[in-house]
């Protein structure tokens, strides 16, 4: 796309304001279908924003594209120490509605009367690392639940190309209001008009009333002959009832440093 100075008094037709704004300017979207409807013939170098999956994307000339690359080291979990939230602290999500919380973080709570999301301060020095004052943590509570309620905690990492065909880890603190079983369910989502989910192998673990250090290991199914769409990998957090805590969560190829 075209660059253009414009000098005071100079008229600005209509193909100007589309070449110079229109085409430069990062345009909001619900969705990619509201996109492709309103940008049939996308211009070389195009950006927007996706609101259902919070991310941008870019326009290369040929297609679509994720802004930010495939995490291929460090962590690929964004706001895992909990330190942003930029949509409000406190969150009461309707049931089965996925509902984002924590800047990259979403919940989705499944058979409770009534459920929240907090933001948690930590009492300066009690966070559980020594030598690391964390400032804020995530709770969740429900109320009024069964046997098989249930809240999901999950950040979509971009894209299902992460870690493919590795060995990953994901670490992380959390704690519950009594012992209780929890359990890691992460997925490759290849989007509609892709291929079909895969469910990573899921993991358990035993959180107590006290914090403590978690770390699992996964194998990534590699992505060979699968079609990629609209794509991501999934972290799904599944806890079982009443209330629990979590921070600092890291998802890693296996070796990096921590």
């Amino acid at each position: 796309m075209a660059y253009k100075v414009f000098s005071n008094g100079d008229a600005l037709t209509g193909s100007e304001m589309n070449t110079y704004l229109m085409n430069q300017a990062v345009i909001s979207f619900a969705s990619i279908t509201a996109r492709d409807a309103a940008l049939p013939s996308p211009s070389e170098g195009q950006l927007v924003w996706l609101e259902d999956s919070n991310k941008y994307v870019y326009y290369t000339g040929s297609a679509w594209s994720d802004l930010i690359t495939p995490a291929s080291s460090g962590n690929a979990i964004i706001n895992g120490a909990f330190d942003i939230w930029q949509r409000g602290t406190s969150f009461s999500p309707a049931s089965s509605v996925e509902t984002y919380t924590a800047d990259r973080w979403a919940v989705q709570a499944i058979g409770f009367s009534s459920r929240t999301v907090t933001r948690e301060t930590f009492t300066p020095g009690t966070a559980p690392v020594a030598g690391y004052e964390g400032s804020f943590f995530a709770r969740f509570t429900g109320a009024g639940g069964d046997g098989s309620s249930r809240i999901e905690f999950l950040q979509k990492v971009e894209d299902v190309r992460s870690f493919a065909g590795q060995t990953a880890t994901i670490s992380f603190w959390a704690k519950g209001d009594s012992s209780r079983t929890a359990t890691i369910s992460p997925y490759q989502v290849f989007g509609s008009g892709g291929s079909g989910n895969v469910a990573i192998t899921a993991q358990t673990f035993a959180v107590t009333s006290s914090w403590q250090r978690f770390t699992l290991t996964f194998s990534v199914p590699s992505i060979s002959g699968k079609t990629i769409r609209y794509r991501f990998l999934f972290v799904v957090l599944h806890w079982l009832r009443y209330w629990c805590c979590f921070w600092c969560c890291c998802f890693r190829p296996l070796g990096c440093a921590t």
